[in-house]
C-alpha cells in the first residue's frame, strides 16, 4: 500500500492518501516552526561600555524589525547592517558581563558570553607632551590593547602591561 502525506486544505491540516485507491484520511492539525536565531560567534568577547562589536550567527531575520538584543539582561540597540547572518551593536549603558542574547519573533537565541571591561582611565603621561616626542610612558588602567594616538598620529607599542603601555610613533 503507498500512502503519502498530502495537504488536505489550506489551513494547517495534513491527512494522507492512498494512491492506489485515492482515498484521503481525516485532517490532523500541525503547526511549521522554524529554528530560532543562533549566536555562532562575537567579533568581541569583552570590552567597555560604548564599544561596537559585530554578533554573527544564523536566523535573525532580513531586517531587525522587533527583535531585540542585549548584554546580561539590558537591552542594546542594534547600530547597523542588520542581515539574517549578522548585524553590529553597541555596548548599552548599563551592561554587565554575561550573555549577549538575540531574540527574534519572540524566540530567545542561545547566550554567547561578553565580558564588559571598564574604559580607559589614564592618570599620567610622561614625559610631558611636546610636539616631537619620540617615546612618552602612559599610567593608569588600562584593560584593552587599544590603539593610542599622538596629535593624530597612531603610536606602535612597544611594552604592554595592564597599568603602563610604552608606545613610539
Amino acid at each position: 500500500m503507498n500512502i503519502v502525506p498530502a495537504l488536505v486544505d489550506p489551513h494547517n491540516h495534513i491527512g494522507y492518501t492512498n494512491q492506489k485507491t485515492g482515498v484521503s484520511s481525516n485532517g490532523v492539525l500541525f503547526t511549521v516552526t522554524s529554528s530560532g536565531p543562533s549566536i555562532s560567534s562575537l567579533s568581541l568577547t569583552q570590552g567597555p561600555v560604548g564599544v561596537t562589536l559585530t554578533v554573527n550567527g544564523s536566523n535573525f531575520g532580513i531586517t531587525q524589525g522587533s527583535s531585540t538584543v542585549t548584554f546580561n539582561g539590558v537591552q542594546a540597540i542594534a547600530t547597523a547592517n542588520w542581515s539574517t547572518a549578522s548585524f553590529d551593536v553597541t555596548v548599552p549603558s548599563g551592561a554587565t558581563t554575561g550573555n549577549v542574547v538575540v531574540t527574534v519573533g519572540g524566540v530567545q537565541s542561545n547566550g554567547m558570553s561578553f565580558t564588559v571591561t571598564p574604559p580607559p582611565n589614564i592618570t599620567s603621561v610622561s614625559p610631558k607632551p611636546r610636539l616631537v616626542e619620540r617615546m612618552i610612558r602612559l599610567r593608569g588602567t588600562i584593560t584593552d590593547k587599544v590603539s593610542m594616538c599622538n596629535q593624530g598620529v597612531v603610536l606602535d607599542r612597544i611594552r604592554w602591561s595592564r597599568t603602563r603601555q610604552k608606545c613610539s610613533n
